[in-house]
Order: C-alpha cells, then structure tokens, then sequence
C-alpha cells in the first residue's frame, strides 16, 4: 500500500509487483491469525461466551488455548487418547468439554488444566457435542448410533436418545433449548423435545443428499439447516417438519460443516478449503473465503458475531473477521458455487450454462452475470435437461435480449429473453462448434461440424449467407466490433472474412490449434488463444492492417480485451493475467482460486474483471484508486492497532480506519 499510495501522490503509475501484493494483501485481509501449534488435524474449535478465548483440539490428542484478539497460544494440555472430536466451553468460561474417540467426555478446568469429571456410557467414539444454552444439558452424539442428555453439574446421564440406524455425526440445541436435531451416517436427521427424549420428527433425507453431520439452528429458532442436494443447503422449519426453498450456491464438492452467527449469518465449508458466506435474506451465497489448503474440518463463529474460527487438515486453525457482504471487489466478492458447463462473455456480461443439482433432481439453466458485481440478471430455466456435464457452444447477444445454445450437439436454439420465444435451427444433425452474434444481435453465425459457417437471421431463424469454404474444421467465430468483419479459428490457421460478401480477406498461420478468437474494439488487433484448462498455450495477438504478428504472451488462454482496447485479460493454471497486448508483457496477475480459472472478462467500463474456475467466480479491482480504497475499508490490524504514522503512510488518510471504524468516508491526508 505504500509503494502504491507513493505512486500516485508523485503522478505515477504504481509498479505491477506493488499492486500485486496489494491484490495479495486484500485476498487475506479477514483473515486476523493463523495458529499454528498442533501436530495432526484439526477437528474442533470453540470460541469462550465472552469471545476472548478460542479452545481447539486435534487428533495429536491435544487440547489447546488460544487469545483470540492477538492469536498467541496461552495453554495446551494432553486431552484423550487417540484423538479427539470436539470441544466447548462451559458457560461461565471456567469450564471446557472435550470429546475424543476414546468415547469420553471429560469436563476441564480451564485455570490449572485439571480433569473435574469423566462422563462415561457410550460404547463408541464421541463424534460431536452440543450444550443447552443454559449450560444444564449436555448432549452428545456417537458412532454407536445413540445420543445421550447428561447433567453437567452432577455429570449423571439423564437420557439416551435411540432411533438412527447407524452412527450420530451431529448434534445441536436450539437456542431456546426447546428443541435437539441430530444428524446420522444413516442419512437421517431428527428433531427431539430434549426434555423428555420424544422424538419429533424425521426428516427422513436421502442417502443422494446428506452424508455429513453438518446441521444448524437459524438464531430465531425457526429453521434447522442442513446440506441439500449439490452445492445447495436445506432449510426446514423446525414446528412442522415442513421443508423450505433451498439456498444456493455452496462449496461445489459438498457441504461439511454448517455454523450460524448471532446476527443471522450462515457459514458452510466443503472439502475443498474454502468457506461460503449468505447474509441473512441471502437465497445465494455471495462471498468465498478461501484461505485453508486442505479439507476445513471444525467452524464456529464467536459469541459476539465478529469472529469465525476454522480447523483444517493441514493441522491449523484460523481465525477471521466476518466478511462484509457490500464490499465487491478484489478477495471478498466471490461469486457462486461453480456450475460445469460452456460460458460465453459480451459486454460485461458473462454468460453460464450448467446442469444444476444431482440426478434425478437435475434442470437445466443459463444465467448471465453482470461482471462489476458478479451478481446474476437473468437465469433461464430451459425446457429440457440434458446431458450431466453440458459442454455444448453457447453464447449471448451484446444486449441480452438472446441466448443461443447447441442442443445436444446437433439442433441450434436461439431464446429471446424477453417474449421466451424459442427459434430452431434445425440443420445442424453433424453438430456444431462455435456459436457468434453480431454486434447487433440481429444475426448468429453457426460454424458446423461439416466445416461450413452460415449466417442466420436471429429473429425469424432465415438463412442469410455463408463463408466461402473455410479452410478446415472452424474450432471459433468472432465478430468485429463495427459488424463489418469476421475471424475463424481453426487447427493452425486464423481467417479474416469480409461479413457482406463472405470472402476470405486474410489468412495467417498459427502456433496452435485455437478455441478462441477477440477482436480489439477498434478492430485493428485480433488475439488468438487456445480454451483450455490444463493446456498452457500461448496467445498470438495480430495486426489486421497489414497482418503481422505484433506480440505473443506465453502461458495464457481465453484471451479477452479492455473496453478500451488496453489491455487483455487471460488465463494461466490457478491465475488469471492481465497484459499489453502490444509488448506482450505481463500487467498483473491474480491469484485466489484454488483450482484451474477459466475464464477472465472485463466489466463494462474495463475497472473490474470477473474470473471463473473450478471453485467459482470472483472479482477484481483493476482501478488502482478503487483498490486503495477498499484495502482502507477492509485492511486491519487489532494488536497492536495501526498508529497515527502508519494509517498515514500506508492509507493515506485522516483519521485513521481503525481509529474511527464507523466511518465510511476517509479523506486524503494532507
């Protein structure tokens, strides 16, 4: 942040590797402490009821204590033999409850790290715990398919809760206490009246939906959560049994672990590193926090709603503040749950088309996002499902207004958003590879597995014209920006036709077979990009007039240009790039994803670029000014807090952020 507030106080353009690290420092900037100390995993992290304490323990057999606000370890003690499961904290802060796979639980002084008292009965590991919110009731969850209430005064067992058919993997209270929910590997989860150990309902899921022990209660003690089918969460209310409309847009490899915080928030993890976050009144979740390199298997949000702790396979704990749902932007603004599919980009829209949910509740749709906020503005719900992993050509017209897609690789249907009228093109039984709309949207050029490119008509479906005889299979169409000119992409060859006449104006060879054709807005430059994950192919950009190869950028696929034609954006492995596309140079690169990006697109006044992987969506700030101001609003340190100097040095503002958090203005620092 210095090095880049210094560039522009002195009318410089700040260095890449100083926003580089910029980018870097925002993607961490929730991310408060990284505990490390423990030996194996980790499997269960409590916040203290005052917040100030974080208690985890390990399968290296170990319970340890932590100072929340500064990260430093404050005590660990050998806890059960063979690991354990779960930890919580007493109400009055004086008392901590451990779980282990020795099927005991023991109840800790926390002062001097004394065992008060051993709660014995279970005939196998202790999976999970939960304490009424009183403090009086214990229940506690096992592999040996019961859950027993015990009294955490006097330690007796009050009930043994029978009903699941194979081992209990969680369990949770109420917030009124009124109410138990517990969730088996016999993919069944039942509602109990902890009072007497009735049980009230069954909420009887399939074995295709539920499969971890993740289960919450919402904080108005309305609806219990728990993993719906895909990345989708099910809600059910908890005085009828009655499920809800599901939320969307979970970890893609499925959910594992649920959590609530006080002020309505929902937290859900899945296998592959990384938590999603839905605000209340959220139906979709909105942020990605990625941040662990393994598995996360323990989350708990603190007391006070501002902390989340997680636990991980590579034998760390974290600790976050809450993310910020109106913050979008480099890091935060992570968009959905990946879908798998073909996507096309126009105008700052990216377009997804995907399979949705696991058979046989599966449907099919295509949404299109809006690339400054990531946010959907229309999803299309199409009339049939095809196959599980669509993979046919589609793409959208620069106003919206028409989306065309390969059905089933052979029949071509064009679907006017606005009237939901569907075109058929119907002469495409070989199948088809590339799909284009003119600039205007009023025609859509199909290139077909015979090697032909036909120009139609996209309200009426009419045959309009034809290239002349490209040479070889077309693999990409594009058209120029001004509607006059046309570019197909084939195995080693890029063509330039003459859109009114259909003849070939240029011909250059290139280095490889390319998927991917953009021409610049002024239609002088053409880049030429292979589509592939895994595929490090390089970009060839062409001068049109006359043609000549003015640079190639190494290691970068799915080239897309700037609005004004600055810059492109691309793809490499894990990352996404930005570059010059007359040196070639390498401007930025982004990091964040935890799998292959995709694809990288500009937003429409070319200050934000939305990138697609294997784990979702995320977006960019590419305004240097923008990313400055959202370091202010997001960057802290609590211990020791920034000084005066330093929020003057490295933010340059007045006052400091976080001498006055409240505010949501900060003006330069003379």
């Amino acid at each position: 942040m210095e090095a880049a507030n210094t560039s522009l106080q002195s009318g410089d353009t700040p260095l890449p590797e100083s926003e580089d690290a910029l980018h870097r420092a925002l993607l961490a900037a929730n991310l408060r402490h990284v505990l490390h100390g423990h030996t194996k995993n980790v499997t269960g992290v409590a916040f203290s009821p005052d917040s100030k304490r974080l208690a985890t323990v390990s399968d290296d057999d170990s319970v340890k204590m932590w100072d929340a606000a500064t990260g430093k370890e404050l005590s660990s003690w050998p806890g059960h033999s063979g690991g354990l499961n779960a930890v919580a904290f007493m109400p009055d802060s004086l008392g901590l409850l451990t779980a282990g796979k020795d099927g005991v639980i023991r109840i800790w002084n926390i002062d001097n790290r004394q065992e008060t008292r051993a709660l014995r009965g279970h005939a196998a590991r202790v999976n999970a715990i939960s304490l009424s919110p009183n403090g009086t009731l214990l229940a506690t969850a096992s592999e040996d398919q019961t859950v027993k209430l015990w009294d955490t005064v006097t330690g007796h067992e009050l009930l043994t809760l029978k009903g699941h058919t194979r081992g209990v993997t969680g369990v949770a209270f109420s917030h009124s206490g009124k109410r138990l929910a517990t969730a088996s590997s016999d993919a069944t989860v039942k509602i109990w009246d902890p009072s007497t150990g009735k049980e009230l309902f069954d909420l009887g899921l399939s074995k295709s939906t539920y499969t971890e022990g993740a289960l919450a209660f919402d904080p108005n003690d309305s609806t219990l959560v728990t993993p719906g089918v895909g990345d989708t969460i099910a809600r059910w209310d908890i005085a009828t049994g009655r499920e809800w409309p599901p939320l969307s847009g979970g970890p893609p490899s499925g959910i594992r672990l649920l959590a609530y915080s006080r002020n309505g928030t929902l937290a859900a993890s899945g296998r592959e590193g990384s938590v999603r976050i839905w605000h209340a009144g959220e139906s979709r979740s909105t942020i990605r926090m990625p941040g662990h390199s393994d598995g996360i298997t323990a989350m708990a949000f603190s007391p006070d709603g501002e902390s989340l702790a997680t636990g991980d396979q590579d034998y760390l704990a974290k600790i976050w503040a809450e993310p910020n749902s109106e913050e979008p932007g480099t890091g935060l603004a992570q968009f959905h749950a990946p879908v798998r599919g073909s996507s096309s980009a126009s105008g700052g829209y990216r377009l997804r088309d995907a399979t949705e949910g696991t058979a046989p509740n599966t449907r099919q749709v295509t949404k299109v996002l809006d690339v400054s906020s990531g946010r959907e503005v229309l999803t299309l719900h199409r009339y049939r499902v095809l196959r599980a992993i669509p993979v046919a050509p589609i793409t959208i017209s620069p106003d919206r207004n028409r989306i065309a897609i390969c059905e089933i690789g052979t029949d071509v249907e064009i679907y006017d958003s606005t009237t939901g009228k569907v075109t058929m093109l119907t002469e495409y039984k070989s199948g088809t590879r590339a799909l284009a709309f003119s600039p205007d949207g009023k025609q859509l050029a199909v290139a077909s597995q015979d090697r032909t490119v036909t120009m139609w008509d996209a309200l009426t479906g009419q045959r309009l014209s034809a290239l002349d005889e490209p040479t070889g299979p077309v693999f990409a169409i594009e058209y120029s920006a001004d509607g006059k000119r046309m570019a197909t992409a084939g195995p080693h060859i890029v063509e330039v036709w003459d859109r009114k006449t259909g003849r070939r104006q240029q011909s250059f060879k290139s280095q490889q077979d390319r998927g991917h054709l953009e021409f610049s807005p002024d239609g002088k430059l053409l880049a030429s990009s292979n589509t592939s994950i895994g595929i490090e192919g390089t970009t060839e950009i062409w001068n049109l007039g006359p043609v000549q190869k003015v640079a190639s950028v190494p290691l970068f696929n799915n080239a897309s240009f700037s609005p004004d034609g600055k810059q492109i954006a691309g793809t490499s492995g894990n990352v996404a790039k930005v570059a010059d596309p007359v040196t070639g140079q390498t401007l930025l690169t982004l990091h964040g994803h935890s799998g292959g990006v995709r694809h990288a697109t500009f937003s429409a006044d070319g200050k934000k670029l939305l990138t697609e992987g294997n784990d979702g969506f995320q977006i960019f700030d590419l305004d240097i000014q923008d990313l400055l101001n959202l370091a202010r609003i997001r960057i802290t340190r609590t211990s020791p807090a920034f000084t005066e100097e330093e929020c003057k040095r490295y933010f340059a503002t007045y006052p400091c952020p976080l001498h006055d958090p409240e505010s949501s203005s900060h003006r330069p620092h003379p």
